[in-house]
């Protein structure tokens, strides 16, 4: 018997995390299923999470990377440019928390961020 994952099905991690923007009065996001182009966006996972900044927006890169890295200390980051678009990967596991807290530092940085969930 195949077991087939039920599209447009939502993470817990991000219901819990659209519960505590709305609860704040925080729309300034949106959840896409690809890498935005004119926007910072970062991937819906915990583990080896990425955050992907246009170069149009490069100056933020810095603030965002120096943010990360503020966050905790078991947490190392990796930048690469690809394809006109600056991709810093996270290595380690970040909690809700702190995953929330990057979230909404992202939004004050840009106005703005997409959440990349691939399941819908």
């Amino acid at each position: 018997m195949k077991v087939f994952k039920e599209k447009n099905k939502k993470s817990p991690m991000i219901d819990n995390l659209i519960k505590r923007l709305e609860s704040e009065k925080i729309d300034d996001y949106d959840i896409v299923d690809s890498i935005p182009f004119d926007s910072i966006g970062i991937s819906c996972t915990l583990e080896n999470t990425e955050v992907y900044i246009p170069r149009s927006l490069d100056y933020t890169r810095y603030d965002i990377n120096d943010y990360i890295r503020s966050l905790s200390s078991s947490v190392r980051t990796n930048v690469n440019l690809e394809r006109n678009i600056y991709i810093i990967s996270i290595s380690g596991k970040l909690t809700e928390a702190q995953y929330y807290k990057l979230v909404k530092f992202i939004i004050s940085c840009d106005d703005f961020c997409s959440i990349i969930d691939n399941t819908i």
